[in-house]
């Protein structure tokens, strides 16, 4: 089983056994106060009664889900998957509402709630792409860009500046904001 800890205040931190066998990939999280996910599973915590609400496919296949970001207010929880673009999701029931080519190598993605774009840069592909969330659940594609081969992981301000590491070749991509 796998400890997770959950702080019930702010000196006090207890695990939570999850139903997975170790090593199980708990590198990204998203939460929105009520409720954690993990993408080993893909598991949704209730964080108040600390069990395990719902699970599902992430459907990112062989290579699993990575990266986690999460539209609480929408509803929809957005799922990197390494070689299979970037899911979005219910939050609620799993249910598949879009899915985005990202290309290979997708590992940490980023979203912004205030604009609706999602952001996933492919290392193997070399590109990082943005997309918009639409009213119904599906994704636009607004644009991609030319990224180093080890740019895995992406960051955005909130004024919609992309910032993707690309640690192998020792440099920092930057993007500046979509119109």
């Amino acid at each position: 089983m796998i400890a997770i800890a959950l702080a019930a205040a702010a000196a006090t931190a207890t695990p939570l056994r999850l139903p997975a066998e170790p090593p199980v990939l708990m590198d990204y999280l998203a939460a929105d106060g009520a409720r954690v996910w993990i993408p080993a599973g893909t598991l949704a915590i209730d964080v108040k009664s600390r069990k395990v609400i719902s699970t599902w496919d992430s459907g990112c296949g062989k290579d699993g889900p990575r990266g986690l970001a999460l539209d609480a207010g929408r509803g929809v929880l957005f799922i990197a998957c390494s070689s299979a673009g970037v899911m979005a999701v219910d939050a609620k029931t799993g249910a598949r509402r879009a899915r985005l080519e990202a290309g290979e190598g997708v590992d940490n993605i980023d979203y912004l709630p205030s604009k609706r774009l999602l952001y996933a840069s492919a290392g193997r592909s070399e590109k990082v792409t943005v997309a918009y969330l639409e009213d119904d659940g599906s994704l636009k594609l607004l644009v991609t860009a030319q990224v180093g081969k080890g740019s895995r992981t992406v960051v955005a301000t909130e004024d919609g500046t992309a910032y993707a590491a690309d640690s192998g070749g020792g440099e920092l991509w930057v993007l500046k904001p979509v119109q």
